[in-house]
């Protein structure tokens, strides 16, 4: 019985992450102009295509396939709050696309995520410390600490407290460790020097995920 459960409730996450991907602004990939992604880059929770799961993963992000990974239920929450139009807002917020061309070629797209995600030249800092705190105080309230759901009580107070915001939910998941999975290396050197901020993501407490 608890097998057939486990079941129902993986399949239950991955219908989610596919009407995630059938989104618009999930419909190309976020580091490069390909159309139809079919791997998630859960670091950022963007939605990216084949050639660009292997060039993130150099800069230290963790990817997944939608067709062959499981989701958590965590790591589903955090996409229903990220998505690639979140992830612009943050990380592309000072880049100006009028005048700059999309990258293309392996090389241009290596170099676009290194000035992206390690340098940070258009991150907006203090959005993407806001987004991480919201995103992971949705978690803690829907999940315990091994993952399994609060009561049902808790996850309709939590809806009705969504269906009263204006904007729809976007962000990131835990899995293994929040920081570890979710913030992207250049970042979290940088968030450990600047505790004002980010001491409180820091000391999230682990959430296993499904592989």
């Amino acid at each position: 019985m608890a097998h057939l459960i486990i079941e129902k409730q993986e399949e239950w996450n991955q219908q989610k992450v596919r009407e995630l991907l059938r989104l618009p602004e999930n419909k190309k990939c976020f580091d490069c102009p390909i159309k139809s992604p079919f791997f998630v880059n859960m670091s950022v929770q963007t939605f990216i295509c084949m050639r660009c799961s292997g060039l993130v993963r150099e800069v230290g992000h963790r990817v997944k396939s939608i067709s062959a990974s499981k989701f958590s239920g965590p790591e589903v929450v955090a996409l229903q709050h990220g998505g690639n139009e979140v992830a612009r807002s943050i990380w592309l917020s000072h880049y100006n696309v009028a005048n700059n061309s999309e990258p293309e070629t392996d090389s241009d797209v290596r170099s676009f995520m290194r000035q992206k995600y390690h340098e940070q030249k258009w991150l907006d800092r203090e959005r993407a410390v806001a987004h991480a705190e919201k995103v992971k105080n949705i978690i803690k309230s829907m999940f315990a600490e091994d993952g399994t759901r609060h009561s049902k009580s808790s996850i309709n107070s939590l809806k009705r407290q969504s269906s009263s915001c204006s904007d729809r939910p976007k962000i990131t998941a835990p899995t293994k460790s929040w920081i570890d999975d979710n913030v992207p290396i250049g970042l979290m050197m940088q968030s450990k020097n600047n505790s004002s901020n980010t001491g409180d993501l820091l000391s999230f407490h682990d959430i296993p995920n499904n592989n």
